[in-house]
């Protein structure tokens, strides 16, 4: 309440007390019966007291509530209790322990892969052999992990027998099965790349369907090794691809898919395919080397990328 209000209440009052004065007949300034005397004397005292905390309340309301001094602009009070809460919400969330479903990730250094394996098609076979170059010049890449790659390799094909016209990836000098090699291998994280060649066949649940039979296998050769999926990477559109069974939103359904079905497991996913992604979703030029041809094989710039990417995604 303002100051002027509070005046003008305090002259009404009076007022009223002369005109109950005049009511009554009193023209000497004296009023009858001191009972309502003693009334009016009460009345006066609970009015001014009220009016005195009101006062005081509405300057301690203006001096400390924190209001916009224009449409949409804080004070310096609202901004410090802002900051101040955002600070407390942030500190909070720190500390608060991630679910069973989500995965802290780490950086790692070579040790980390010493007893890992690749498993993949074409794509990861690019990998091997850029990582194995690396290697023969003296660079520490990716430890000792060893690769169980082949091109046309799929979640499907890899389960079928081997045979002369089989595309199982070689161990030691042999054809095998997946499984049959991580026995011998025994390692304690398995890294699989599959689906490209699976999902423009079986689709979605189709893919989904024969990558759990096929890790099943493989933990069964390797009981209590950790399996992490990456992503199926994207596809470079162009005109003599275009018209594929394999396309990008395939690929984005089944990896959409796969991280469902890597988290109900509790298998860790790795969404790699998004470190290759242009504005339109398909592979970047300047990370695929066969723009011309399949669009799905990578340069060696995208390869450093990922493995970039696999040392900072320790699990």
């Amino acid at each position: 309440m303002r100051n002027s209000e509070k005046k003008d209440n305090s002259g009404t009052f009076f007022k009223n007390i002369v005109k109950f004065k005049r009511m009554n007949g009193s023209t000497t300034g004296k009023i009858k019966g001191k009972s309502t005397a003693l009334l009016l004397i009460a009345t006066a005292v609970v009015t001014v007291i009220f009016g005195t905390c009101v006062f005081a309340l509405g300057n301690y309301n203006r001096n400390n509530k924190s209001l916009p001094t224009e449409n949409g602009v804080l004070t310096t009070d609202n901004v410090t209790e802002t900051t101040q809460s955002s600070e407390t919400t942030e500190e909070t969330t720190s500390n608060t322990e991630p679910t069973d479903s989500e995965v802290v990730f780490k950086e790692v250094d070579n040790d980390y892969f010493d007893n890992a394996v690749f498993i993949g098609d074409s794509i990861s076979y690019g990998l091997s052999l850029y990582v194995t170059e690396k290697r023969a010049a003296g660079e520490e890449v990716l430890g000792n992990a060893q690769f169980l790659t082949s091109g046309s390799l799929s979640y499907a094909n890899a389960l079928w027998d081997v045979s002369d016209s089989s595309v199982h990836p070689t161990y030691n000098g042999e054809k095998m099965k997946l499984e049959d090699a991580v026995a011998q291998i025994k390692p304690d994280k398995i890294y699989i790349l599959l689906g490209t060649n699976d999902v423009a066949i079986y689709g979605v649940e189709g893919t989904i369907s024969n990558a759990d039979q096929q890790i099943n296998r493989l933990l069964e050769a390797s009981p209590g090794a950790k399996i992490i999926i990456q992503s199926t990477t994207p596809k470079y559109i162009s005109e003599s691809n275009a018209d594929d069974d394999l396309n990008n939103e395939k690929i984005d359904q089944l990896d959409v898919a796969m991280k469902a079905f890597a988290e109900e497991k509790g298998y860790v996913y790795l969404d790699i395919a998004s470190q290759f992604k242009d504005e339109n979703g398909g592979l970047a030029s300047e990370y695929c080397s066969d723009q011309e041809g399949m669009g799905i094989h990578f340069t060696p710039a995208a390869y450093d990328i990922w493995i970039d990417y696999l040392y900072k995604h320790g699990v």
